[in-house]
């Protein structure tokens, strides 16, 4: 028998597989004859920029460059910073990569220089890479039948059903100048850039991202080899297409995968210009808030059914948090009065999240570096890690709930308090949603078997004596007719009986 049927798939977004692996990056340094000799290291440091990541083949394959930074001091006591750019690459054997999408972490672990001679130095380094493999499982449920012998018993389940999920990269690319009263370009120190969330606007097939990059370039000047800061803020706006629809939710995350920077000439000759170039990816994940249909039971009144049932994991959207917390912490930098601070930058931001009694926990550190000018002119440089808990009430107590988060440095400043210690307040914007996860067992398929016709009951009517709290789709189901049959037969409205009670049977 031909049987009318609809489906509806499920799809949520699970993880394959999640691992961190090291690659250690080492090289040899020497110094062009336009730098001036080493006398001491003030800190190596390395920023990993991630190029290219690919999934294809069993394999994941993460490319870029190693910008090591080394900042030293010369006979006269001037800060310097020559650095250089080292490629990477490295690839993990995955057992399954179809119908997949990566997201990687690329994060220095240590930076480790040795000095061989006043121009020669040697680098070993190591970076983690963390990466998630994500993919869409879909399954399908029976939502409805039209033949006329079968019998449905529906019930309703809220679901949010993923309809895209992907990665997509872009860049923003810009001309900063510097301001009047800053020196020229000398060498560039560092160079960090923040990618901030501000809205997502759905159109059929697209989606328009609004965001702001902020972005902060540290150099030495060219006369005097101060240090210097030129800083700028650019919008983002971007149209990245997806599978949307005008009424589909969206959980989007911005993150900066590389960063590059160079000194430019401006129309005097001088190098007072930075060329920007930021690659950005944004990863897209694409929802739908459905009602669906689902079949807990099923039965024919002429034939034998074979139900499959499955229990099937759903989600459903609880909350979303959009919130900007300001990191207060002290950091004691040694024992020496600070006259001041040349240079102060946030690296990494790890953390932990955790959903308990009604309320979303964030507990994380956030390293920071500070080159500072003690009482006695002398520069040094000192790494600091700043804890933080951040916290906020969720509109859902469910034991089983899971989320998805994003947090970014956002900016950092700073007030020197008596004579060595720093007050630092960074401020950290946090992006994250909030789901709830339930199963439910329902009928995903049926097979009919039309050898197998069920015995009819003879008597045209027949008595039956319910006790109270039983359905009447059991004893439809046991009497071979129909739940509307036996309500219009009864003069009833609802499916459980609260009491005892005379009913009056059709049989078909």
């Amino acid at each position: 028998m031909d049987i009318s049927k609809k489906n509806f798939s499920v799809c949520t977004k699970d993880v394959l597989c999640e691992d961190t692996v090291e690659h250690t990056v080492e090289s040899d340094i020497t110094l062009p004859e336009y730098f001036p000799d080493i006398v001491s290291v003030l800190k190596a440091v390395l920023k990993p920029n991630v190029s290219q990541t690919k999934l294809q083949a069993g394999k994941l394959s993460v490319e870029g460059t190693a910008l090591v930074s080394i900042i030293y001091l010369c006979e006269e006591k001037k800060m310097h910073c020559f650095e250089q750019r080292i490629p990477f690459t490295k690839s993990v054997e995955l057992a399954k990569t179809e119908n997949c999408y990566p997201v990687t972490d690329v994060q220095t672990q240590f930076v480790n220089c040795r000095v061989s001679s006043q121009r020669k130095l040697s680098i070993h380094s190591s970076v983690s890479i963390r990466y998630k493999l994500y993919y869409g499982k879909s399954r399908n449920i029976l939502s409805d039948c039209e033949e006329k012998t079968v019998q449905l018993k529906k019930s309703e389940c809220p679901a949010t059903v993923l309809r895209d999920c992907q990665i997509k990269s872009f860049s923003v690319n810009e001309t900063l100048e510097l301001g009047a009263a800053q020196d020229s370009i000398g060498q560039i120190i560092r160079s960090d850039a923040s990618a901030i969330l501000d809205s997502i606007k759905m159109v059929s097939g697209k989606a328009l991202i609004k965001g702001e990059l902020k972005v902060k370039v540290t150099y030495l000047t060219e006369k005097e080899c101060a240090v210097e800061k030129a800083e700028s803020s650019m919008p983002i706006s971007q149209i990245v297409e997806v599978n949307t629809a005008d009424d589909s939710i969206e959980y989007v995350t911005l993150s900066v995968c590389s960063v590059d920077v160079f000194a430019k000439t401006d129309s005097s000759g001088a190098l007072r210009m930075f060329d920007l170039s930021v690659n950005i990816n944004a990863e897209m994940n694409i929802y739908d808030e459905k009602t669906v249909e689902c079949i807990s039971d099923i039965y024919s009144t002429e034939y034998e059914i074979k139900p499959k049932k499955e229990i099937v994991p759903f989600v459903k959207l609880s909350d979303r948090i959009n919130d900007t917390y300001l990191l207060r912490s002290g950091a004691q930098l040694g024992d020496k009065k600070i006259k001041s601070v040349l240079d102060l930058n946030g690296k990494n931001v790890t953390y932990s999240t955790e959903l308990r009694d009604n309320t979303f926990y964030v507990n994380g550190t956030l390293a920071v570096s500070a080159v500072i000018l003690d009482e006695n002119d002398e520069i040094s440089s000192v790494d600091k890690e700043l804890e933080f808990e951040y916290r906020c009430s969720l509109k859902t107590d469910s034991a089983d709930a899971f989320c998805y988060s994003n947090i970014v440095l956002s900016s950092m400043d700073y007030t020197i308090n008596g004579d060595s210690k720093l007050d630092i307040r960074a401020e950290l914007y946090i992006n994250a949603v909030v789901f709830e996860n339930y199963q439910k067992e329902v009928i995903t398929d049926i097979e009919i078997d039309e050898s197998a016709k069920k015995k009819k009951n003879n008597a045209s009517l027949t008595i039956y004596f319910s006790d109270a709290g039983e359905s009447i789709w059991n004893i439809a189901k046991r009497y071979n007719t129909t739940v509307s049959a036996i309500l219009e037969e009864n003069k009833l409205t609802e499916d459980i009986l609260k009491e005892r009670t005379k009913l009056l049977i059709p049989c078909k």
